[in-house]
């Protein structure tokens, strides 16, 4: 196995080397530290596995991500950014690590490397993270266990937990299922216009109609659904909705 770690900062490639060598010390490992030549070195190496920092000294690597995005290679993405970066990493469905980087992180994503081998949803996860890292025409990727759906934010009405599933409810009365708890779904889709209600529904907010208080507090939606909403999140949701609309 080839792995290539893209890193500038010391102690960071060092730590991703030394868990790596942990993992397995007969990886190939090599290492590049700028944008400059990139291409050119996955080309030559054609690495089974890179983990690639986004911000480099000579530039972002995910500006220059449709130079090698062919390769049959897969993609750890590391980053230190602020939290509107994070939660695009998360919507998009990419494999990413946070810095300070942590060694089982490293572990898994290796293991996870010589398992996937699906490239084509590597390739539609990655443009789907450099849409939502322009703040533009946001994606969201949805797992299921037959395929990978993209969706827009405005095709989906709501969300449901469902057990350890996700089940989204679409504008076009679509239900895709998903295998990403709800939970994660909140804490990626709350800063793109989505609130949780209650513990089983995570809604657009662009589709509330009205607030109904008999006999239940309740949400109505444009589609003419009704959801159950928590009452200790009422005062929040009417906050939250407030913010949507202003936007």
């Amino acid at each position: 196995m080839k792995i290539l770690v893209v890193e500038d900062q010391d102690s960071h490639q060092k730590q991703i080397v030394r868990e790596i060598k942990e993992f397995n010390e007969n990886i190939e490992i090599s290492i590049h530290e700028r944008v400059e030549g990139l291409a050119d070195k996955i080309q030559d190496l054609q690495p089974d596995l890179i983990f690639l920092d986004v911000e480099l000294p000579d530039g972002k690597s995910t500006d220059y991500m449709s130079d090698f995005l062919t390769s049959e290679t897969s993609i750890i993405f590391t980053t230190a950014h602020e939290k509107y970066a994070i939660d695009a990493f998360r919507i998009s469905a990419v494999d990413f690590i946070i810095k300070p980087i942590d060694g089982d992180e490293v572990h898994k994503a290796i293991k996870k490397a010589l398992e996937d081998k699906n490239f084509e949803n590597q390739k539609i996860k990655v443009k789907a993270l450099l849409s939502n890292l322009s703040k533009k025409n946001k994606k969201i990727l949805i797992n299921t266990n037959a395929q990978l759906y993209v969706l827009s934010p405005s095709q989906i009405v709501y969300c449901e937990a469902k057990s350890s599933y996700t089940v989204f409810h679409c504008s076009d009365q679509q239900e895709i299922i998903s295998t990403t708890t709800l939970k994660e779904f909140d804490e990626s889709l709350s800063d793109i216009g989505f609130f949780r209600i209650h513990k089983s529904y995570l809604l657009n907010l662009d589709f509330v109609e009205s607030m109904v208080k008999s006999p239940d507090l309740s949400i109505k939606l444009s589609t003419g659904i009704v959801l159950p909403i928590s009452k200790s999140r009422k005062d929040f949701f009417l906050s939250a909705l407030e913010n949507n609309i202003k936007k």
